[in-house]
């Protein structure tokens, strides 16, 4: 059965809060957050939504977190 990508969803957490959507992605395979604080560390997941063979949309469980730490500059 074939299916269609139709777009990305990443989400955010600060620490161990929950996570909350934070964009979603069509096309680009790349995502820059902007809003980040330094000090905080931060959490990450997507999910795929996919147009099915029989028009059915559909989204995957969210990835494995990633967990990232937004350090101070070191110069």
């Amino acid at each position: 059965q074939d299916a269609t990508l139709v777009s990305y969803t990443i989400f955010r957490a600060e620490g161990s809060g929950p996570f909350a959507p934070l964009t979603t992605l069509t096309a680009a395979a790349r995502y820059e957050d902007q809003a980040v604080q330094r000090g905080v560390v931060y959490r990450y997941a997507a999910s795929v939504v996919i147009k099915r063979a029989d028009g059915v949309l559909a989204e995957s469980e969210p990835s494995p977190a990633v967990t990232i730490s937004v350090l101070d500059d070191p110069s």
